[in-house]
């Protein structure tokens, strides 16, 4: 019974996150572009994700609030987020 209580409370109370993992974002005013790391839930059961900055590898951690005010990436560049680097010679 309490099992069923306690799913029932993450169900209906606890809030999603608003992007997956490996999801690219950027601030809606603004250009610079990050990659979704994790999600986790801090003490007070809110959404966490931890973000890492494309262009130097910054790591950062955005609270739910401020995540309402990013949208996900839709440029066209392909290669943005990847991890492969590559040499040409």
């Amino acid at each position: 019974m309490i099992k069923l209580l306690g799913k029932l409370y993450r169900k209906l109370f606890i809030r999603k996150h608003i992007f997956p993992v490996g999801s690219l974002v950027h601030p809606k005013k603004g250009t610079t572009v990050f990659e979704i790391e994790f999600n986790w839930y801090d003490e007070d059961t809110q959404p966490v994700s931890i973000v890492r900055q494309v262009g130097n590898n910054q790591i950062a951690s955005i609270r739910y609030n401020e995540m309402q005010g990013f949208k996900e990436y839709s440029g066209n560049n392909e290669m943005l987020g990847s991890n492969v680097h590559l040499t040409v010679k």
